[in-house]
C-alpha cells in the first residue's frame, strides 16, 4: 500500500466522493472480498460491483489476491494508499462550479451519509442520558490570520496522526473538520 494517493482531477474526486464508494474504500484499509464488504455494509453483493469497478479503474483500490470460492474465483481488494489527498492539478481542472460541487460533496455528503447510518445503527447515541460521549459537533465562525490558519491546519493534521491507532484494536471513528474563509460577515 502506498502512503499517499494524489487526486489530480475532478472525475477521480467524484469517484471517491460517492458515499457508497467512500464506505467501500474505508473498509478496504484491510483486504476484503466483495462478499465481505456487502455483509459489512448490509447490501446485496451485486449492488457493489459497479462501485468496485470504478474504484479499481481509477487505481483507488487494487486486487491483492484471488482465491477459489466454490466454482467462482473471488478477488480480494485493498485500498491503494493510506491517505488520499488533493494533488496540485485538482483545483485547476473544470469550472469553478464543478470544483466547488465536487469538493463540498466529497466531504459533506459522505460525512452526512456515514453519520446518519451510524445513528440509525445505534453506533452513535443521541440520548442525553447516555453517559458516554458518542458525538461531538460544532461550528465556529471567527477571525484568524493567515499565519495562524496555517499553524492551525498543521497542528490539526499532526494531532490527527498522533491519535491514529496503528495497532488496529481501537474503535473506528470518523473525523471531519472544515476550515475555510467564510463569505459571511462576522463584524
Amino acid at each position: 500500500m502506498e502512503d499517499v494517493y494524489l487526486i489530480n482531477d475532478l472525475e477521480t474526486l467524484r469517484t471517491i466522493g460517492n458515499p457508497t464508494r467512500m464506505a467501500i474504500l474505508e473498509l478496504l484499509y484491510q483486504p476484503r472480498s466483495v462478499t465481505d464488504i456487502a455483509r459489512r455494509l448490509g447490501v446485496p453483493r451485486t449492488r457493489l460491483y459497479h462501485h468496485i469497478n470504478l474504484l479499481e479503474e481509477k487505481g483507488i483500490i487494487r486486487v491483492t489476491e484471488t482465491r477459489k470460492a466454490g466454482p467462482m474465483t473471488e478477488r480480494i481488494y485493498e485500498a491503494s494508499a493510506k491517505y488520499y489527498r488533493p494533488g496540485p492539478d485538482l483545483l485547476a481542472s473544470g469550472t469553478l462550479q464543478e470544483r466547488a460541487q465536487a469538493v463540498v460533496s466529497t466531504v459533506l455528503d459522505t460525512t452526512r451519509a456515514d453519520l446518519y447510518r451510524s445513528i440509525l445503527d445505534g453506533v452513535v447515541s443521541l440520548d442525553r442520558r447516555d453517559t458516554q460521549r458518542h458525538l461531538s459537533l460544532g461550528r465556529v465562525v471567527g477571525r484568524i490570520s493567515k499565519a495562524r490558519f496555517e499553524e492551525f491546519v498543521t497542528r490539526l493534521e499532526d494531532l490527527s496522526r498522533d491519535f491514529e491507532d496503528e495497532d488496529g484494536d481501537g474503535e473506528p471513528f470518523a473525523f471531519t473538520w472544515v476550515l475555510y474563509p467564510t463569505a459571511r460577515d462576522v463584524s
